[in-house]
């Protein structure tokens, strides 16, 4: 169970460098539509949280000039657990996580509100259809990071 902030939108990144290209462009297109900043939860980076039989993946989205608040989960008591729970179940909060239900483009995941803690791969290119621009300017590199490489 997470419980969020009002305007925050979470994004939960995992996979090698190009998953978590896409996954930051689309949370960063529900951001934006939600008139809210991007929050990354990078928790599947450490080493507990990798599962042993994968490929062990580094955060890397660091090489570009991409921005971002690193989400720091807020850890619940057993009650606030239940009780959250028991609210949605009721229908009187909503659940506030989405999870990509299959790789295929959803027009319903485009229309995502915050607050949300964010699951999947969102690898269709319809999901970034007439955002072009906007996703060129956030994979840029700076000197500073040019220079650390060619060093």
């Amino acid at each position: 169970m997470i419980k969020l902030k009002k305007n925050q939108v979470v994004l939960l990144l995992r996979g090698g460098l190009g998953n978590q290209m896409f996954q930051f462009v689309f949370a960063s297109i529900i951001a934006k539509k939600n008139k809210t900043t991007l929050s990354i939860d990078k928790n599947y980076f450490s080493e507990e949280n990798q599962n042993k039989s994968d490929v062990q993946r580094p955060f890397e989205l660091d090489v570009f000039n991409v921005s971002y608040n690193l989400y720091e989960e807020k850890l619940l008591t057993y009650f606030e657990i239940k009780f959250y729970s028991f609210l949605t179940k009721l229908k009187l909060i909503k659940n506030e996580e989405y999870t990509e239900s299959s790789f295929e483009f959803s027009k319903k995941a485009l229309q995502i509100k915050k607050p949300v803690y964010i699951k999947g791969y969102f690898q269709s290119y319809k999901y970034f259809d007439g955002n072009e621009g906007y996703i060129r300017s956030m994979f840029t590199f700076s000197n500073n990071k040019l220079a650390i490489i060619n060093n």
